[in-house]
């Protein structure tokens, strides 16, 4: 059958055209319930709602490249007219996915818009422009929390020290002191998609975010209990790449619904969300099967961390980033601030004479909390 040609008979009633996205899914019936079981694993959430959608389009696409919203809808009258009703409602729904589609891939564009650029981040963006750290040239390489690990070796005090640069869409940290070149390739390697077993610290002196938020994102994933108190006050964009980002997200959702009891169910609402994600930015999950970052929810799950100690690394990061954004609006403030002319004098009142200088308000101190400037 052509895609303008269609076969009209008793259910489609004499003289009817069906829509080749009809035609196509009457030739496979496993195609609608796949979807419909999708939504109600999802308990019909907007995510569960794209992810139908995408499961929809994979199976659409190996019979005809790209149906759209409006491929659907009329799908979605065609089956009307059988009097399908039910199948007919699920297409509607389908097709008004679009809007849904189109909402998350936005909110996944802007979800760091509103982190501040960490000084660690401004100072690897400088040494990067005067070619200070020499890189690795097959790196950067992919973790499976979905970050950019970038291995290099940097002068310091005359000594040629390994360095590496660990990167995600929200931040970017340089790790130093290492023991030696060996140490760091080998905990570079632990972070792969093809490494098992819990996740480590780096054997280095200085702290790491992405070991950090490791650690809290492995509690959430052990103890469902200690959920509510973890995320009360926990943006999302404190996790930096976005699969931790997304895993995070999906322990938010699980509790709003009451909880969760074992990493098989976060591991069905991370899917959800990866079913979410703009296709050209998929590769940093392990394509849209999520390979990666179900590998790294599996290692997150084998993490032990206590419940202090997460609860503890949960408020250095809280405060770290406060401490970032705070530094960011003082620095705005300053740049806006007008040249004092013509201004009143404070202890008068009055406005003086050209030439009489006028004292100002002194400059508030910075009110961010005491915290170490990690590199």
């Amino acid at each position: 059958m052509s895609e303008t040609q269609a076969a009209s008979g008793a259910e489609g009633g004499p003289g009817e055209t069906e829509h080749v996205v009809t035609a196509m899914l009457r030739s496979d019936a496993i195609i609608l319930m796949l979807a419909r079981q999708t939504i109600e694993d999802g308990d019909g959430s907007p995510a569960a709602h794209i992810a139908a959608r995408r499961d929809l389009d994979r199976e659409m696409r190996a019979l005809r490249p790209w149906p759209s919203g409006e491929d659907y809808a009329r799908a979605a009258a065609d089956y009307e007219r059988m009097g399908r009703t039910d199948d007919a409602a699920l297409l509607r729904r389908m097709a008004a996915a679009d809007t849904l589609i189109a909402a998350a891939r936005a909110e996944w564009n802007t979800r760091y818009d509103a982190r501040p650029t960490a000084p660690a981040a401004e100072m690897i963006d400088a040494m990067r422009k005067a070619g200070i750290i020499d890189f690795d040239p097959a790196g950067p390489y992919r973790g499976a929390d979905g970050a950019a690990y970038e291995p290099g070796a940097l002068t310091i005090g005359g000594k040629y020290e390994p360095v590496l640069v660990i990167a995600g869409r929200g931040t970017a940290e340089l790790v130093t002191d290492w023991s030696g070149f060996d140490a760091m390739a080998e905990w570079v390697a632990s972070r792969g998609s093809t490494a098992s077993g819990p996740l480590t610290p780096p054997p280095a002196g200085s702290d790491c975010r992405a070991w950090e938020e490791d650690q809290v994102l492995a509690r959430l994933v052990t103890s469902p209990r200690d959920a509510p108190q973890l995320t009360a006050a926990l943006p999302p964009d404190t996790f930096t790449t976005d699969v931790r980002y997304d895993v995070y997200q999906a322990t938010v959702t699980l509790a709003g619904r009451g909880g969760y009891y074992a990493p098989v169910q976060l591991a069905a609402e991370l899917r959800m969300r990866i079913a979410a994600v703009p296709p050209n930015s998929l590769a940093g999950y392990g394509g849209a099967a999520g390979l990666f970052a179900r590998a790294y929810l599996d290692r997150l799950a084998s993490t032990e961390v206590t419940s202090e100690t997460a609860a503890a690394t949960a408020s250095i990061l809280v405060q770290e980033d406060a401490h970032h954004r705070a530094r960011r609006v003082q620095s705005a403030a300053r740049g806006q601030a007008a040249a004092p002319v013509a201004a009143r004098d404070p202890r008068t009142g009055q406005t003086p004479a050209a030439g009489t200088p006028v004292q100002q308000p002194r400059p508030q101190q910075d009110p961010g909390p005491a915290v170490a400037q990690r590199l």
